[in-house]
């Protein structure tokens, strides 16, 4: 169950966001991937998300969602098939809300959990 579960509302510009969470077996099917999934369309995670590609348009926005996460899952959130399935989600995400992939593979910020993410743009 999620911590602060009240603060993690799903933003009403994804009610039609249906997520394909593709082969990540150790966790595909748990209630981690449940809640990655409701972390990443939340109302704050997709405000979060957005932000983070508007301030920063060359870097990845997926670290903005690390406290949110270490908050809301934990640990857990970080174990190797969550993060891909993370960005994974988050890429969805944001080509469902009008963004555009400009670079696969680009290394995240020193500090970060992740080690790579995509960039993206709003056009």
């Amino acid at each position: 169950m999620l911590k602060y579960q009240s603060k993690i509302t799903r933003d009403p510009n994804l009610v039609g966001f249906v997520p394909d969470y593709g082969q990540y077996g150790s966790i595909l099917g748990t209630a981690l991937c449940d809640q990655i999934a409701q972390v990443v369309v939340s109302i704050e995670g997709l405000n979060r998300l957005i932000g983070a590609v508007v301030a920063a348009p060359s870097k990845t926005p997926v670290p903005a969602l690390e406290q949110l996460l270490d908050d809301n899952v934990g640990d857990q959130a970080f174990i190797n098939d969550a993060k891909k399935l993370t960005g994974r989600l988050v890429c969805q995400v944001i080509e469902y809300v009008g963004g555009v992939k400009v670079r696969p593979g680009a290394k995240a910020p020193a500090g970060s959990r992740y080690n790579r993410g995509s960039i993206y743009t709003f056009s």
